[in-house]
């Protein structure tokens, strides 16, 4: 099991950019938990149900449960956070933390203004799409930064698609390449009836130079 924290100022995007990076660890069978930080204020129940009722007459723990979910309330005497990682976490993959700049996991920073927090507590790297001013040692990554992904497998439309449109949702351009010239406007045939959104054009070294350069431009 592994813990990050992500770190930031208020209203820096933390939540957002947990919320954009929860599905893709998921899609990819990465067994996910979360926790959030919050003020001893906060009130983690929602007033005026009974479970909350239960708690304010003198229940020491509260469980919440019903065939799909369940949810336990109790008044902690400041045990520690990494007792509760260990505790009800350990089986899964990773576990995504928000908040907690003063725990002892690594952490990652999300920025979006004022003075860094990097420099001030050691991080991994900071996510943003602003310059700051950051120790030289600091890596910087853009917030729409989406990482490419290396797969070995059979032949599939479906594992196709999902490539081509991932490039193409952030603006980019894909090179399917084919190792026979004799087919390869079947295979460019395909690939439109695969993807119908995309729009496909053919090279090969057997073009003329000027040609090759009309469809790559």
């Amino acid at each position: 099991m592994k813990v990050v924290a992500f770190i930031g100022h208020k209203g820096a995007g933390k939540t957002a950019f947990l919320r954009a990076l929860i599905p893709v660890l998921a899609a990819r069978g990465i067994r996910v938990g979360t926790a959030k930080h919050v003020a001893p204020e906060v009130e983690p129940d929602i007033p005026g149900t009974d479970t909350y009722f239960h708690r304010k007459a003198g229940a020491q723990r509260v469980l919440l449960y019903s065939d799909a979910h369940a949810a336990l309330f109790w008044d902690h005497t400041k045990t520690p956070l990494e007792e509760y990682i260990e505790r009800y976490f350990t089986d899964l993959d990773l576990v995504l933390l928000e908040g907690f700049k003063s725990s002892s996991y690594p952490k990652i920073e999300i920025y979006r203004g004022g003075e860094p927090l990097a420099g001030r507590i050691p991080v991994l790297a900071v996510v943003t799409d602003r310059q700051p001013r950051l120790p030289d040692a600091v890596p910087v990554l853009p917030r729409d930064r989406m990482a490419i992904v290396t797969r070995i497998a059979r032949d599939d439309d479906e594992l196709i698609r999902q490539a081509i449109v991932r490039e193409l949702n952030r603006n980019g351009q894909v090179f399917f390449v084919h190792n026979r010239v004799h087919d390869i406007h079947m295979i460019a045939e395909r690939i439109e009836s695969i993807v119908p959104e995309a729009r496909v054009g053919v090279v090969h070294g057997q073009m003329k130079e000027s040609d090759l350069e009309h469809e790559m431009l």
